[in-house]
């Protein structure tokens, strides 16, 4: 009976990392990745329409709060490098407006952010990530 402990105890660690990484957007069902694929930005219009937000890779499911007109959201971290992306949340930070996506619908229902590494802002003296887009949720 003894020896079952230890082997006990290595299922139950194994399955609580396991529930603790959520994906965050990349497992998905082919419509919704046509959807991911087909955003894109509203603050970069060009001659032959505007830029994609990337790919999914680039997006996660995040959480995020709306104040007086405004919307902020946790931006995210790769866990390890994962392949496919498994991401962690991090900061809050501001969501530019022009970066904001309301015409796209979302099928997800969660809010959406697509973003880049984070960059070294000189002016504010901290690095802020490049927010590509974002895409509200529901509010609950």
């Amino acid at each position: 009976m003894e020896r079952y402990v230890p082997l006990t105890v290595v299922l139950l660690v194994i399955t609580m990392g396991c529930a603790l990484a959520r994906d965050y957007g990349y497992h998905n069902s082919p419509e919704i990745s046509e959807w991911f694929k087909n955003l894109e930005r509203p603050d970069l219009p060009g001659p032959r329409g505007n830029r994609s937000c990337c790919d999914v890779s680039d997006c996660h499911r995040t959480e995020f709060t709306l104040k007086d007109g405004h919307y902020r959201a946790r931006v995210g971290r790769i866990i390890n490098g994962s392949k496919p992306p498994v991401w962690e949340l991090t900061e809050w930070v501001d969501v530019p407006d022009n970066a904001v996506i309301r015409d796209k619908g979302n099928p997800v229902g969660e809010a959406i952010i697509c973003h880049g590494e984070s960059t070294y802002d000189t002016d504010k003296a901290y690095s802020i990530p490049h927010i590509y887009c974002f895409v509200p949720g529901n509010l609950s």
